[in-house]
């Protein structure tokens, strides 16, 4: 399978393409156009803002080819995945639009959502297993793109799925065997 990392220079690029190499050892960083239109699978990482991730994809003609991608699977991981939601209350720009919803900032004290937490799932296979999660903002529960959900003082949406698309918010690169597990079974469904 052609599986490429998008190269956008934020956060954990380095440990996620690390991971990815133990489930797919053809992962191939993607660093432009001509790359990303050679590959079956585009996974989207990132430790970054809401409107940093947006801008740097619009910066490398990405932003367009992935908001209207109907052949690649596109698996966004953390920050990947929150931009492809409408908006959020982080910033001021528009995301992908893929789950038409937008994201909020927890109401917790702290209000950011660091460590190991449960996930939730109809699937026997993933539910209530631990993950590593580090995040300020969230996906409200929406049963058409749920997958699985998490509680951090609320539910929150934790992966979601509409087509061809799929998001993770923890960090699966982090997150030891059943990181890897999650990762292999998104790439091979």
């Amino acid at each position: 399978m052609e599986i490429g990392l998008l190269n956008l220079r934020v956060g954990n690029i380095k440990s996620v393409y690390n991971a990815l190499k133990r489930i797919a050892p053809n992962i191939q960083l993607i660093n432009n156009v001509k790359q990303y239109r050679e590959k079956k699978i585009i996974i989207l990482a990132g430790v970054s803002s809401f409107n940093n991730q947006i801008k740097i994809l619009k910066e490398n003609n990405f932003f367009d080819l992935l908001k209207n991608e109907k052949d690649k699977k596109v698996i966004g991981i953390c920050s990947g995945m929150q931009i492809m939601f409408n908006s959020s209350e982080e910033g001021e720009e528009k995301g992908l639009e893929i789950f038409n919803e937008n994201l909020r900032k927890f109401s917790t004290i702290p209000n950011t959502h660091i460590g190991w937490n449960k996930i939730f799932s109809d699937n026997g296979n993933i539910n209530d297993k631990e993950f590593y999660f580090c995040h300020s903002y969230y996906a409200p529960v929406d049963k058409d793109y749920l997958f699985a959900k998490s509680n951090y003082g609320e539910d929150f949406s934790c992966i979601v799925k509409k087509n061809n698309f799929y998001g993770i918010q923890f960090h699966p690169e982090k997150s030891g065997k059943n990181g890897l597990l999650i990762l292999e079974y998104i790439i091979n469904l």
